[in-house]
């Protein structure tokens, strides 16, 4: 049986001092807290780049996606 997925996307935004386990661990509760009830078990967050923020270059933005059952 298929089981149709969707796409989640989130940012972790930062001002260029994070470490990046902390950045990491920043994405994976607010993935457990976008994903928190969910009927089917969901993906882990993936990274998927980081460059600055528009108009706040003192900022960077990590994009993270992962995917639950639809």
């Amino acid at each position: 049986m298929d089981v149709n997925q969707k796409t989640i996307r989130f940012d972790v935004v930062e001002r260029r001092e994070v470490p990046q386990p902390e950045i990491d661990r920043l994405a994976r509760n607010t993935w457990r807290s976008l994903t928190d009830g969910a009927d089917e078990p969901c993906d882990r967050p993936r990274w998927v780049n980081c460059g600055p923020a528009p108009d706040a270059e003192a900022y960077l933005v990590h994009r993270y996606e992962g995917t639950v059952a639809d």
